[in-house]
C-alpha cells in the first residue's frame, strides 16, 4: 500500500498538469480519472522510488551518494535541498554518460558507469521561510518548520517530514522490572532515526528506560535512552531528551522500540517518539 500511494504522489508530480499548474499556465488536456492513475501507479510499481536530501556533495542522504551499481535505468528519486526548499524529480538514464552539470545532471560518486540522474522537474519553495502559502491545485512548497505543502484545491495540506510515536502506558508500576514491553516495530523498509524524546508523568522523578532489539529476537537489548521525568509542570512533570543527547537513536528496519520499567510507581505515563524515516535505502 504504501508503494501505491508514493507511485500515485510521483505520477501526480511529473504530470504535465502538475508542472503547468505550477508555473500559473492553463492547462488544456483532460485530468486523468482516479481509476487512470491507478492503473499507472501498478504499473510503476517495477521501476524504485527514493527521497534524497541534497544533490551533490557525496554527504550521506545526498542523491549523488547513493551506488550507481543500486540504480537500475527508469528510477525516481524525490530530491530535496533542504538549504533553499526546492523539490527535484529525477529519472535515471543508464546510458546517459552525460557530464555533470546539477542540478540537470547528476552522477553517482561510486560506480557511476554510464548512469547519470536526469532532472524531470523542478517546484521551487515559494518566497518565506516558515509561511510558504500555496493557493493554486497541485502547487508545493518547503516549510523550513519541517513541513511539505501541497494545495488540493480545497485545501493546504501539510505533510510533515517527521514522523512521529506516541504512547499511553496506563499503571505503569504492574510490570515487573525486568518486562520489555513493546511499543513499536519497524516495518517501514527504512531506517528510522530518533532526533527527540519527550514524556510526562503524574509523579516526579520517574524513571524508565527505552530499549532497542530485534523483531525476531527479544532478548537482547540495546539501550536507547535512560530518561527520568523531573521537571515540575502543573499537575504534571514532564521531560524532554534533544538530538544528540541520545545514547542510540538508530532503528534499522524489522527492529523492536520497547519500554522498560523501573520500580517508580505512576498512574500514567505518555512518551513521544519523534524522528525521520533516512532515505539511502536500496
Amino acid at each position: 500500500m504504501k508503494k501505491l500511494i508514493i507511485s500515485v504522489f510521483i505520477l501526480l508530480l511529473l504530470s504535465g498538469c502538475a508542472g503547468q499548474l505550477l508555473k500559473g499556465i492553463p492547462q488544456p488536456q483532460k485530468e486523468p480519472t482516479l481509476e487512470e492513475i491507478l492503473k499507472l501507479a501498478q504499473e510503476a510499481e517495477a521501476v524504485k522510488f527514493r527521497v534524497f536530501y541534497g544533490l551533490t556533495g557525496g554527504a550521506t542522504g545526498a542523491l549523488d551518494s547513493f551506488d550507481g551499481a543500486s540504480c537500475t535505468d527508469g528510477d525516481l528519486s524525490l530530491a530535496i535541498d533542504l538549504i533553499n526548499g526546492s523539490l527535484y524529480i529525477y529519472v535515471l538514464d543508464d546510458d546517459a554518460s552525460g557530464v555533470e552539470s546539477s542540478p540537470d545532471i547528476i552522477n553517482p560518486d561510486a560506480n557511476a558507469g554510464t548512469k547519470s540522474w536526469i532532472l524531470k522537474n523542478k517546484y521551487p519553495r515559494l518566497t518565506g521561510d516558515d509561511d510558504p502559502d500555496v493557493a493554486v491545485t497541485g502547487q508545493m512548497s518547503y516549510d523550513t518548520d519541517r513541513w511539505l505543502r501541497i494545495f488540493d484545491g480545497i485545501y493546504q495540506v501539510g505533510i510533515p517530514i517527521d514522523y512521529s510515536i506516541n504512547k499511553v502506558i496506563a499503571e505503569p508500576d504492574n510490570l515487573a522490572e525486568a518486562d520489555f514491553l513493546p511499543l513499536w516495530v519497524n516495518e517501514t523498509g527504512m531506517t528510522f532515526n530518533i532526533t527527540q524524546i519527550k514524556a510526562w508523568s503524574d509523579v516526579d522523578d520517574f524513571n524508565f528506560t527505552l530499549k532497542e532489539c530485534s523483531g525476531t529476537d527479544w532478548t537482547t537489548l540495546t539501550t536507547i535512552e535512560a530518561v527520568t521525568i523531573s521537571t515540575n509542570g502543573t499537575g504534571v512533570y514532564y521531560t524532554t531528551v534533544a538530538s544528540g543527547s541520545i545514547d542510540h537513536a538508530t532503528i534499522e528496519d524489522g527492529h523492536v522500540i520497547g519500554f522498560d520499567n523501573s520500580t517508580d510507581i505512576a498512574d500514567s505515563v505518555i512518551i513521544h517518539i519523534k524522528g525521520y524515516f533516512g532515505g539511502n535505502v536500496d
